[in-house]
């Protein structure tokens, strides 16, 4: 697993589980999921704490690679908001 630096956090996408009564759509039609939990936290991180479910930014972060799309890497502004 990889430690991010200064203000940097490793996130973990989360997928949305289907609920009876959606519409499907296929995989190649949905958007990018946007809710993620952290990971990993930089040492200058002031408000994410590990464990927490976040909201990005649509064009944050950048993917690792081997990673299977589910891995991610941004920096602590590109979230913008925290799940409860």
């Amino acid at each position: 697993m990889i430690q991010p630096f200064f203000d940097r956090v490793l996130l973990e996408k989360q997928e949305k589980k289907p609920v009876a009564g959606e519409i499907f759509v296929p995989n190649a039609e949905r958007a990018k999921s946007y809710m993620m939990r952290v990971l990993k936290v930089g040492s200058d991180c002031k408000f994410v704490r590990e464990g927490m479910q976040v909201a990005i930014a649509r064009y944050a972060g950048i993917e690792l690679p081997d990673s299977d799309g589910r891995l991610f890497v941004a920096r602590e502004c590109d979230i913008v908001g925290v799940f409860e």
